[in-house]
């Protein structure tokens, strides 16, 4: 089978995120250059050619990448440097700083300023500070957390393993963290926990979407939490996550713009720390979210954290997040994740020692190997993810080695799980392999699970091999 016919919507969708991005590059590139002529022609192409399958479709998107990262820019930027013979600032556009460790002052009619569309028009107060990584705004937040509160109880539910490591490595004797692994439990231990608590949901996770996050500040009343913190980078940008008639509870946002935010091309490396504060918070709540919108500048500050000015320039110079491609790529990958979940379950159905497991967020699956044991199990996924790869460019699907998501082609990648982990969901130590479908039509990612499938069942005689 080839992906040529099924992936109609979503090559065109491929077309349109490029002929954005390139359009953008060429106006602010200096004309006359040769960056801007390799624009021009690409651009040229998008908008007649069409390449035979998906995969080729895919390539020749990341050989544009190339050129959008490579195009200088005629604009010039306020930064540490610029203040030396720059004299005319008229062309400053997003951000003014004197010093390179220091805050990047975002102007106030910039769409970057204010990144959430949802927060428009609520009687909310909403301070952005962008970072460098979606990883230094937590660890921004938690600093400036354990600086705030002498005795403060964090309920969690399963974390990724970058926000697991930073806890265990950088352990506050008065901030407790704690994971629930369901979702009653975690409920249960906000209402049970003695003294001031903050709820932690991971948006990677299990009951760490949108409307959990609502569901705990509709029960902001005493004895709630302290705030509530989303790290939302598996959410849409525009995934609201305030309840109707939101008060007293502040929220903080901690972000990667990496993926979602950028088409999955990863343009930029960038995070975000932001507070939201609605009204009618009580005076805990109050000075809590304003210790954290004073502490939060002067921690990133002094690690070295802050977004670069370069970061951002790209951002602006492609219009990230764009609000209508945006919106549709992340649901084209929400929904290619759904049907690649359904299918890839119905091929594994039977199959002994694969579990597959689906996520609220839609941007990957697991399959956990619950039979394979990590120090046989990963040189054996390796070969299976080499193997599968090779198979979708014979039959012209976009099927990569990575870890990412977001974009058009279906990532692969796999590690071992310690039998002690939260996440080893009482299966002891076993493989993991993700599947990142890509923004695929419900047909190919359809296609993808079961040249996927086939490949694991290849793994599961394995199932039970002593390690």
């Amino acid at each position: 089978m080839t992906a040529a016919a099924p992936a109609a919507g979503q090559a065109e969708r491929l077309r349109d995120e490029m002929l954005h991005l390139l359009d953008r590059g060429l106006k602010t590139a200096p004309a006359g250059t040769s960056a801007a002529e390799d624009l021009a022609a690409e651009a040229r192409w998008w908008e007649v050619e069409r390449l035979p399958d998906l995969a080729a479709s895919v390539r020749r998107a990341f050989a544009a990448r190339r050129l959008l990262l490579a195009a200088p820019d005629r604009r010039t930027w306020r930064d540490s440097l610029s203040y030396i013979g720059d004299a005319d600032p008229a062309d400053l556009t997003v951000s003014e700083h004197e010093y390179e460790r220091s805050d990047i002052a975002l102007r106030d009619d910039h769409p970057l300023a204010a990144p959430y569309p949802w927060a428009a028009g609520r009687d909310v107060g909403l301070t952005v500070r962008y970072t460098g990584s979606g990883m230094a705004a937590i660890t921004a937040w938690y600093l400036a957390l354990a600086k705030l509160t002498t005795d403060v109880t964090v309920v969690t539910n399963t974390l990724y393993y970058e926000t697991e490591t930073l806890f265990e490595l950088c352990p506050a004797a008065h901030v407790r963290v704690e994971p629930r692994a369901d979702r009653d439990g975690f409920l249960r231990r906000l209402r049970t926990a003695s003294g001031p608590v903050v709820a932690f949901l991971d948006s990677c996770q299990p009951f760490g979407d949108a409307a959990m996050v609502r569901e705990v500040l509709a029960r902001g009343d005493e004895p709630g939490p302290l705030a509530v913190v989303w790290d939302n980078a598996c959410a849409p940008i525009a995934a609201d996550p305030c309840p109707g008639g939101w008060t007293g509870v502040p929220l903080v946002l901690l972000r990667s713009h990496h993926k979602l935010d950028e088409l999955g091309l990863e343009l930029a490396t960038l995070g975000s720390a932001a507070v939201a504060t609605p009204p009618g918070m009580d005076e805990p709540r109050r000075a809590h979210a304003e210790g954290l919108r004073d502490l939060l500048p002067r921690v990133l500050s002094v690690a070295g954290g802050h977004a670069t000015a370069a970061a951002l320039r790209t951002m602006d110079r492609y219009g990230l997040p764009d609000p209508a491609l945006t919106a549709r790529a992340n649901a084209a990958t929400l929904a290619a994740n759904r049907a690649g979940g359904r299918a890839l379950r119905a091929a594994l159905d039977g199959a002994r020692g694969c579990l597959v497991q689906e996520y609220e967020h839609g941007c990957f699956v697991n399959v956990r190997l619950t039979g394979l044991r990590p120090r046989l199990g990963n040189p054996a996924l390796d070969l299976v993810i080499r193997r599968a790869a090779a198979d979708a460019a014979a039959e012209g699907l976009a099927v990569w080695r990575s870890g990412s998501f977001g974009f058009h082609y279906t990532a692969l990648s796999g590690w071992a799980v310690a039998s002690h982990d939260v996440e080893s969901l009482g299966h002891g130590a076993h493989t993991v392999l993700r599947v990142c479908f890509g923004g695929h039509d419900d047909d190919v990612a359809a296609a993808v699970a079961r040249l996927v499938a086939r490949h694991v069942r290849e793994l599961a005689p394995a199932a039970g091999t002593p390690a």
